[in-house]
């Protein structure tokens, strides 16, 4: 349908899963606008139409929703990364809040659950991203995508990132500037720091370009660090870090590490609660990755294994175990959709299935994990909507949910991190 509309007045009732702002037009269709707030006014002057939906394309605020605040950082109205820095802390709270129990309801369809609390926090809302990825120009422009584009907002610091992940931002800006074949072999470059504060900077060569060639350019250009290219023969070695008090996880290059490490050690320590609250022995850990929860678990006394797609993060999970007398032949390669075969018996049934999937969740691996006939399950999730879709399928096969809690791991955007406990019935 037509993307051209007259001047349409409309009110965001609320912000529901992907960030936008949610408006209920006179003729009963739903509205959708990025960058609003609960309360809001605003002119829609260019909407994309559909038959039950519209969704604002171009619109200005008439007047502000009581959580409107100033953005804290002067790119917020260009860059795409933190589309909520708009919201003060209690709206933005609120909100993952209401997103939560929205995806609870309307794609799991649990209408008897007590509403989740208030989103737990750890650490501040700033500077608390250990790991920021920047897209590099062509003619040496450094920073991150504008909104629904691939325009680059060049930036000077970013303000949810550490100290340290900007110095090392600030000297990549340096480098492009100054090295052009920096800017004409690498499309993307990705700073990650340690807990010790060493950075690694790890690039993703342009498309066509020998990532030998872009691991010479990044070397020339940022001199004695640690670096390392996807594609090309690079180092190994694991940046450390702390998990819980006595356990640490190791990354090399490739593998996946969380951006925020408070809210990341609070769940870690909430599972370990529960799970000695429990009396839990056992476990299997699958989309196991690094270790992020396996090695703690092994830490503290349970008989497990961690389950992944053999790769960077499982080579580096192994070499983390053993470095800290822990088994490493607790961390199998296989995929969770056949992960039963893979299991020792004495694991059968695990009094503890846990499971941190992608974003995309972990539908085609339910069927799997209901045959492992866990007593309890512990579901991590970075994505509500996929989470509550998967949670269905999971009480479609004899579990029911004993609790929902979600952490903000993500200030100052839409997404966050739940913890969802099911137990059989």
């Amino acid at each position: 349908m037509s993307d051209d509309v007259a001047e349409q007045q409309w009110t965001i009732e609320r912000l529901v899963p992907g960030g936008d702002g949610l408006a209920r037009l006179p003729d009963g269709r739903i509205g959708f606008a990025g960058g609003t707030a609960p309360g809001d006014v605003i002119v829609v002057r260019k909407a994309q139409n559909k038959k039950s939906f519209a969704r604002a394309r171009e619109h200005s605020l008439v007047a502000p929703g009581p959580g409107r605040v100033e953005p804290e950082c002067p790119h917020a109205r260009q860059c795409g990364g933190c589309d909520w820095m708009h919201l003060s802390r209690a709206a933005e709270l609120d909100a993952k809040r209401g997103v939560l129990t929205q995806a609870l309801q309307r794609t799991g369809g649990f209408r008897d659950l007590p509403e989740p609390g208030a989103l737990l926090t750890a650490g501040e809302p700033s500077g608390y991203r250990s790991r920021i990825r920047l897209h590099v120009g062509r003619s040496g422009g450094l920073g991150l995508y504008a909104e629904h584009s691939h325009s680059i907002v060049e930036i000077k610091s970013c303000l949810v990132a550490s100290q340290v992940v900007n110095a090392g931002l600030a000297r990549l800006q340096r480098a492009t500037r100054e090295h052009q074949a920096l800017s004409r072999s690498v499309g993307e470059v990705e700073i990650r720091e340690a807990d010790d504060e060493s950075l690694h900077f790890r690039a993703t060569p342009r498309q066509g370009v020998d990532p030998a060639q872009a691991q010479v350019a990044m070397a020339a250009a940022l001199g004695a660090v640690s670096i390392s290219t996807v594609g090309a023969n690079t180092s190994t070695d694991d940046q450390v870090f702390a998990l819980t008090e006595t356990t640490q996880l190791h990354a090399a290059p490739g593998a996946f590490t969380q951006v925020n490490w408070d809210v990341n050690r609070r769940i870690i320590r909430d599972i370990l609660a529960e799970v000695a609250h429990a009396g839990a022995c056992t476990f299997v850990d699958l989309y196991c990755g690094a270790g992020n929860f396996t090695l703690p678990l092994l830490a503290a006394g349970l008989s497990g294994v961690g389950v992944d797609i053999e790769g960077a993060g499982l080579r580096s999970a192994r070499r983390a175990a053993k470095a800290q007398g822990l088994d490493e032949r607790a961390f199998v390669s296989g995929d969770a959709r056949d992960c039963l075969p893979l299991l020792p018996d004495e694991l059968l049934p695990p009094d503890l299935l846990l499971l941190d999937p992608p974003r995309s969740g972990a539908k085609d691996a339910i069927d799997a994990m209901a045959r492992l006939r866990a007593k309890q399950i512990a579901f991590v999730s970075c994505d509500p909507v996929t989470l509550a879709r998967d949670a269905k399928r999971l009480v479609s096969h004899g579990y029911e949910i004993a609790s929902v809690q979600g952490y903000d791991m993500f200030p100052r955007t839409h997404h966050f991190e739940t913890l969802m406990w099911l137990r059989a019935t």
